[in-house]
């Protein structure tokens, strides 16, 4: 098991090999896995705060917070 500090956030990894040294399992919790309760909590409460403000709005507004938790995600929301 290794853990590290990345860019976003905390890595951690595991794996399990057999006897030859082929990786049988494997466990990768990334920054973003780590981060995403919050990222789900900040927008609710995004939402509710705007929620009389046009759809569009509201949309951009959730888009910057996610990047702002992680820029990765930047090409996935835009």
């Amino acid at each position: 098991m290794a853990i590290t500090e990345a860019p976003r956030g905390l890595l951690c990894h595991h794996y399990v090999l057999n006897r030859r040294g082929i990786v049988e399992r494997a466990n990768i919790v990334t920054p973003t896995a780590h981060n995403f309760l919050g990222i789900e909590e900040n927008l609710k409460k995004l939402v509710q705060q705007h929620i009389n403000e046009k759809k569009e709005d509201i949309m951009l507004k959730c888009e910057m917070l996610v990047r702002a938790y992680d820029p990765c995600f930047s090409c996935s929301v835009h």
